[in-house]
């Protein structure tokens, strides 16, 4: 090889996280080969990558896979709350509007939500 040439694609699966975050994935130094076993020590790589929170079902606050009271109760615990408080990250999930506070209009919806099942 002698540019720059995609031999390997990684897939991998980060562990369940409630809070979106960065992370760096590291290669210092690979050896790939030809056909004909002729190695070539690559050069080593750094990318950042984006780890996010799994959506799943949009005011399943609690992670059960539905819709339910239990969630509506999570959300009202968080009412008045907003993108400037220090625990956001992990609260942001009951603003299903996503207007940066959790008030009335995002307990309506997953009242909706409740009542539409």
């Amino acid at each position: 090889m002698t540019q720059d040439s995609k031999v390997l694609t990684v897939t991998f699966q980060a562990k369940t996280v409630s809070v979106e975050a960065m992370a760096q994935v590291s290669v210092d130094k690979a050896v790939v080969a030809d056909q004909q076993g002729k190695e070539l020590t690559a050069q080593g790589s750094t990318k950042t990558i984006g780890i996010t929170v799994p959506q799943g079902v949009p005011g399943d606050l609690n992670h059960d896979g539905k819709v339910t009271i239990g969630d509506l109760a999570i959300a009202a615990s968080s009412y008045g709350k907003s993108a400037s408080d220090p625990n956001w990250q992990q609260i942001k999930a009951a603003d299903l509007n996503r207007d940066g506070v959790v008030d009335i209009a995002d307990l309506a919806a997953i009242a909706t939500l409740i009542l539409n099942r």
